[in-house]
């Protein structure tokens, strides 16, 4: 019970802690728009690994 009650406090924490840094950081647009290519990059990559590994 006290286990599951800390890992409860700690998504509680991680939770809040993660949505007031995307309030603080993603509303500037410069900073979107990085993430926004990062991901579509690091998306791009996987798939072409995946269709690689398919092809092989």
């Amino acid at each position: 019970m006290i286990l599951q009650t800390l890992g409860l406090l700690a998504d509680l924490g991680i939770g809040y802690l993660a949505g007031a840094v995307r309030d603080r950081v993603l509303h500037r647009t410069t900073t979107r728009t990085l993430l926004e290519r990062l991901a579509a990059g690091v998306y791009g990559t996987l798939a072409t690994l995946l269709l690689a590994g398919t092809v092989r």
